[in-house]
């Protein structure tokens, strides 16, 4: 399985360095100019992508 992660509410580069200070790492695997290829800490590739989406909204928990 692989993932595309998509910023909701910073800059790719802010997102880019967040996950890079949670543990992931540049892949070896060349992205294009609109995604970065990375690895989370157990080698698994994902995609940092440049769209930012809007986040979802919070679940509803009323009575």
């Amino acid at each position: 399985m692989h993932f595309d992660v998509c910023p909701t509410d910073h800059s790719q580069e802010e997102e880019l360095a967040r996950l890079i200070d949670l543990g992931a790492k540049r892949s070896g695997t060349v992205g294009s100019g609109s995604w970065v290829v990375l690895e989370d800490p157990e080698g698994n590739e994902f995609c940092l992508m440049s769209k930012r989406i809007p986040p979802e909204p919070a679940p509803f928990h009323g009575a």
